[in-house]
């Protein structure tokens, strides 16, 4: 197709694109949803921190090349393979701007993918119908994300007239609590969960408070769920290591405990089922379910 004369000095990209680099692991959900994991040629993340069985074993086989990660990627590398668009996302440090400007001066088309910022589970999903345009499969893209909107409304209809369990959600990282913020994806997941966030009517704003205030935030807390990966928090006792004092909590003596299971960060593309285990943690026996993506750890 010939391109008009008034778009002859813009960027063009011909789609469908069968040869890309991804910046980040949720950005190949976004692929997973159009089937087109396959048009992954190139990415910023080693094999070994990839869950996706396509990539991960594309990167151990060579077939998909590790350039270096987005903090000092291998420029020659990158332009060698020459990909029909790289995926990658701004705003969380400098060596992002780099990275963009370094890719405009190589002359390799780009699309920014900032789906990490959305405070809404649904919007951070909504991102694949931008990556799906690029193949030409958008409709797809919107089709699945619907469905994934039905199944959860779905879900919560099971749960509409039960008693709301209190739920911390929160992780420690030397001597720092770590929660979500007011009105945070994660904070509506939880609340589309029919369940109630303890931090609620605290000032969570900064997304941090001590390790006293979550003491007694969770003292009458049904569920709590540790945002760590199981891959980073293998166990109880390292969980309790970071915060002694949490070990004296009902939730966590009555084996109510969870992490996030290995998979979680790289399921955007599951946000349905990411809802639905939470429903089924919060009032057991509900869905009918087995929990896909998080750990229970028991007393």
């Amino acid at each position: 197709m010939e391109v008009p004369d008034k778009y002859k000095n813009a960027k063009i990209v011909r789609t469908p694109v069968d040869k890309v680099l991804v910046g980040s692991t949720t950005q190949a959900c976004s692929l997973r949803v159009i089937d087109e994991l396959k048009s992954i040629k190139a990415v910023t993340t080693d094999a070994d921190f990839w869950t996706i069985d396509e990539v991960k074993n594309g990167v151990k086989s060579g077939k998909i090349k590790y350039v270096g990660a987005n903090t000092a990627p291998d420029y020659e590398k990158i332009a060698d393979l020459n990909p029909d668009l790289a995926i990658v996302y701004s705003g969380s440090s400098d060596a992002d701007a780099k990275l963009i400007d370094k890719l405009d001066e190589l002359g390799i088309t780009y699309v920014v993918d900032n789906e990490y910022k959305e405070e809404d589970p649904f919007g951070r999903m909504e991102w694949s119908k931008l990556i799906g345009a690029f193949y030409d499969k958008e409709d797809i893209a919107s089709k699945s994300l619907d469905n994934v909107v039905k199944n959860v409304e779905e879900a919560t209809k099971k749960i509409k007239n039960n008693k709301k369990a209190k739920v911390v959600w929160a992780s420690v990282y030397e001597g720092t609590v770590y929660v979500p913020k007011k009105d945070s994806y994660v904070d509506k997941m939880i609340k589309m969960a029919g369940a109630e966030n303890v931090f609620d009517n605290m000032d969570v704003d900064g997304g941090q408070i001590s390790i006293e205030q979550l003491h007694e935030a969770a003292k009458n807390a049904d569920i709590f769920v540790y945002s760590s990966s199981s891959a980073y928090s293998p166990d109880l006792k390292s969980i309790i290591d970071k915060a002694p004092v949490l070990g004296d909590l009902d939730v966590i003596k009555n084996g109510n405990l969870w992490v996030f299971a290995p998979d979680y960060y790289q399921s955007v593309d599951k946000t349905d089922e990411l809802i639905t285990d939470l429903i089924e943690m919060f009032n057991p026996g509900t869905t009918g379910q087995d929990i896909k993506h998080y750990i229970n750890y028991k007393k």
